[in-house]
Formats: C-alpha cells, structure tokens, sequence
C-alpha cells in the first residue's frame, strides 16, 4: 500500500463514503474494516448501509 500513514507507523483509521471504518496497521501493513455503521453517502455506489 502506499499510503502516507505507513510512513508514520502509527495506526490509522479512517471513515469512508461507504460508511465504513477503516483501520491501517504498518506493522503488518494491512487494512481492515472494523465497522459499517458510520454515516454513508447516499450517491456512493458501495454504500454498506442507509445510515446519513
């Protein structure tokens, strides 16, 4: 991945459109999702809930 947040080696975490949670680990340099129950984006095509 080449995020900035793996040059930093903290955890990152991040919502996105979709509505879900993100979390960047650079240690073992993965992302997860944690979640799906932040607001989304009613426009975003991999909308993951009805939440706004």
């Amino acid at each position: 991945m080449s995020d900035p947040i793996f040059n930093t080696g903290l955890v990152g975490y991040i919502t996105t459109p979709d509505g879900s949670l993100k979390k960047y680990d650079p240690k073992t340099k993965t992302e997860t999702v944690v979640n799906i129950k932040q607001p989304s984006d009613p426009n975003d095509p991999d909308r993951k809930n009805k939440i706004n």
